[in-house]
């Protein structure tokens, strides 16, 4: 009974840990974040993965340069929102000494919606794909994916996260159609963690303003909201 009242009570406040990895040790974990090191082109760096299951921030802190021993010459600072962090490695000819990685837990549980969006062909302006309504006053991060089966140079192409209807994509990456004809291309959207009451709806939208419809065709689509679930919060102990 006293380690369910302590469970409980740990998650009406947000949770602080940090975690470690020495500059002579090539990876460390946690239940949170795995860390470790990795070469790119010749490059050492440091690349961290947030495992499923938690909504909040981590920070790194990390020395660079001076051959990556106990002194260094500067310090690489960057923060990220879990789930969806806008970046998962970095990287200094240098080379990379000790990290700090500071994990930010929000209190209550995570949970995960995964709307279904089928194959289609959509219209030629914003298309609402799918959406899901939040059912308590929480926080929320959201990511999109989708193929444009056939994109070409001549049209343009969007995804885009709504809530409420107004746009809040925190950031979008999208592959350049073929120089020539047309082809397949990967589009991606997310919405940084943010503070939604009950009852906001939180949306996925696709346009293609090509007029053939065999290049407005979307495949392979997802639609994924992490948010967390305060009842347990919300109860006494």
């Amino acid at each position: 009974m006293r380690r369910t009242c302590e469970s409980i009570s740990a998650l009406r406040e947000n949770r602080y840990i940090a975690l470690w990895l020495n500059l002579d040790a090539q990876s460390v974990e946690n239940e949170y974040v795995r860390l470790r090191r990795e070469v790119r082109s010749g490059e050492p760096g440091i690349r961290w993965e947030a495992k499923p299951g938690w909504i909040g921030k981590l920070q790194i802190v990390a020395g660079v340069g001076s051959g990556a021993g106990a002194f260094n010459e500067r310090t690489y600072m960057r923060e990220q929102q879990v789930p969806n962090p806008e970046f998962t490695y970095f990287g200094s000819a240098g080379g990379v000494g000790s990290v700090l990685c500071t994990i930010a837990i929000l209190p209550g549980k995570a949970k995960k919606e995964t709307p279904h969006i089928p194959d289609q062909t959509i219209e030629r302006s914003w298309q609402t794909l799918q959406s899901w309504t939040v059912p308590q006053d929480t926080d929320v991060t959201a990511s999109a994916r989708l193929t444009f089966a056939n994109k070409t140079r001549i049209a343009s192409y969007g995804l885009r996260i709504l809530v409420n209807g107004s746009n809040n994509t925190s950031s979008s990456a999208s592959s350049t159609a073929p120089l020539f004809g047309h082809g397949p291309r990967t589009h991606s959207a997310s919405m940084n963690t943010r503070r939604v009451s009950a009852g906001s709806v939180i949306s996925v939208q696709a346009k293609a303003d090509h007029s053939n419809p065999l290049n407005r065709q979307i495949t392979n689509a997802s639609f994924n909201v992490t948010w967390i679930d305060g009842t347990d919060v919300q109860e006494g102990d």
